[in-house]
Formats: C-alpha cells, structure tokens, sequence
C-alpha cells in the first residue's frame, strides 16, 4: 500500500485530473486503444458512458484508499465486473500503461519521477485486488 506521502501526492494529481476530466478520459481511451486495439471490442457500450464511470470510479477508490475494509471490497466488485466482460491479466498490465501515460499528459509538469511511482503503486493494488489478489501491506 501507499505511504502518506504517496497518497498526498496521487490525491493531489487527481484533483488536476477532475478539472480536465475530459481530457484525461479522453486521453486514457486513446493510448489504450492505441497500445492494443482489440480492447476496443470489450466496450459495447456507449464510451461517453465509460469515461465517466473510469473517472467515479478511481475518485471512490482514491477516497477509501487507505481504508482497507473499504477500498478492498470496492476493488473486489470492480474486478468482478471487469471479468464479466472478460477482461484479462495482461490487459490490466496495458490499463495501468495508458492510465499512466494519460495522467502525464493531463497533470503536465508536476508528474515527475516520484508521482509516476506513486501512481503505478496505487494502480498495481487496484489491480491486484481486482483479480482477486492481496496487495502487499507493508
């Protein structure tokens, strides 16, 4: 899990993100599709849809993050959606790469080093957890 200062940083990215929400939803589909097209099949639904769910839902998780008993089911439910429309493991590798690469863009100047790392922590636990995995807790 996230240190404090981790969790400070992320947060604080995040609050850039919901004022170019659009932008960044925008962005995540974009690189994602790019990095492998084929995930584009797994969105039968309205994408407009889709980016605000991807927003509420990383705002709910950033929320309870460090809230175990919360965050950890929130994640477990995500996960189970995401196998519903047979989302694979190595799909979540490609997720966390677009995730990362949107965030850059958004967030501009301030992504440096540290917050990249803070936020691929943060991304691998939900993805963990999501696939049914534990996160490291130390």
């Amino acid at each position: 899990m996230l240190q404090t200062n981790e969790l400070k940083q992320i947060r604080s990215d995040w609050k850039v993100v919901l004022e170019n929400e659009e932008r960044f939803s925008e962005e995540f589909y974009k690189q994602l599709f790019q990095l492998d097209p084929k995930l584009e099949q797994l969105f039968k639904r309205s994408l407009n849809m889709q980016k605000r769910k991807l927003v509420n839902m990383f705002s709910a998780a950033l929320d309870c993050f460090n809230r175990p008993t919360e965050f950890f089911p929130l994640m477990r439910m995500a996960g189970r959606r995401h196998n519903q429309y047979e989302v694979k493991p190595v799909d979540y590798k490609t997720m966390g790469i677009a995730f990362i690469s949107a965030l850059s863009i958004t967030v501009g100047d301030k992504m440096d080093d540290a917050h990249t790392e803070s936020w691929r922590k943060a991304f691998e636990d939900m993805a963990k957890l999501m696939q049914g995995d534990a996160p490291d807790l130390h």
